[in-house]
């Protein structure tokens, strides 16, 4: 009678690993799921084996940081290309990653410019940081790199959009609108997504107000200009609601419908390499600044409040509820860093691979 050789059993950090990974990927498309799931799966418990032979535990829960911001990335891409269609089975490496890094950037200018905004008005801040140079060296090193990744995706996109229209032109003069052209389903999913965002930010808002707020605040206890939403009149209070919401999500669908149209331009085009690898040139600047803009901005956070905690605690520094929301603000920084890092890095690994 033949014997069975026992199935080896996996440590459990790998099982769990292995687990949290299929979810993972079962939140991508149901397609991308059944065509690569299995494969990367199995790609994934090889690695973590190797991984867990060579330093253990701790080997395989270091897989997980650039793993993650590399999925999350990719199956992003598959998404966008799912609902807006796709010119080829499936895209390559570096035109998954422009788009990738375009949509993370857009992410990643709207943290920016909300933290800037954050510490405004500017003048206590600045007599902080001539008492303690570490806060102005930090913002002065946020605020740059923030207008650096703003220039490096100028430079960057001018070019390749350039060299889209031109090509159109050449084609059929006519086709040009074609290329940015949006259709109107695609464009009430962007307007359906705009009005989600708007609603989890005006949630957020209310929820830190309402944890932080003291339940003892009296009327005139909120400046007149910034008056506490708690003690507005409740038919005063949805006029206000319904008019920030509808302003703020007419203006989010204007940002992301132009991300859209740019997009399916770049999904429509042909490029050629060199272009390619000029953009991917500008996605590796463009993921340095966003990382030093992140760091940046936590060490300044955590400066004010080590330095100057009286004036982080009061209303003219940052306080509990600006203070939740500026973490907010460094975690979509920070999620949005990792999406752009991990498009370069696997853009590069493609490049490099095809060189050799």
């Amino acid at each position: 009678m033949a014997q069975t050789t026992p199935t080896r059993i996996l440590p459990k950090v790998i099982v769990l690993s292995l687990l949290l990974y299929r979810c993972l990927l079962r939140m991508g498309p149901a397609s991308f799921h059944r065509d690569f799931g299995a494969l990367a799966l199995q790609d994934f418990r090889q690695c973590c084996r190797s991984a867990y032979q060579q330093q253990g535990s701790l080997g395989v829960l270091r897989l997980w940081p650039g793993l993650l911001s590399e999925t999350v990335s990719g199956l992003l891409a598959e998404y966008w290309t799912e609902f807006f269609g796709r010119r080829s089975p499936m895209l390559s490496t570096v035109r998954r990653s422009l788009v990738a890094t375009f949509w993370a950037f857009t992410l990643f200018l709207f943290a920016w410019a909300a933290l800037v905004r954050t510490a405004d008005p500017v003048a206590p801040f600045d007599a902080v940081g001539r008492s303690y140079p570490e806060v102005a060296i930090t913002y002065t090193l946020f605020a740059h790199s923030g207008a650096i990744a703003l220039l490096a995706t100028m430079l960057g996109g001018l070019p390749i959009l350039f060299t889209v229209v031109k090509r159109a032109l050449q084609n059929n003069p006519s086709s040009v609108l074609k290329l940015f052209l949006i259709k109107p389903k695609q464009a009430l999913l962007l307007l359906g997504g705009a009005l989600i965002l708007v609603v989890c930010f005006v949630g957020y808002l209310l929820g830190t107000e309402y944890i932080f707020s003291s339940p003892t605040a009296s009327w005139g206890s909120c400046p007149v200009a910034q008056q506490c939403l708690g003690q507005q009149a409740p038919g005063l209070l949805v006029l206000n609601l319904a008019t920030s919401v509808g302003g703020l999500t007419l203006g989010i669908f204007a940002v992301l419908a132009l991300s859209a149209s740019l997009s399916l331009a770049v999904l429509r085009s042909e490029f050629g390499t060199g272009i390619l690898r000029f953009a991917l040139a500008s996605i590796g600047i463009l993921a340095l600044t966003m990382a030093t803009a992140t760091v940046a901005s936590t060490i300044w956070t955590i400066r004010l409040w080590v330095d100057a905690p009286q004036f982080a605690a009061s209303r003219s520094g940052l306080g509990k509820i600006q203070t939740a929301w500026v973490i907010a603000i460094i975690i979509v920084m920070a999620i949005s860093t990792g999406i752009t890092a991990a498009a370069f890095t696997r853009s590069l690994r493609t490049s490099l691979f095809r060189a050799a």
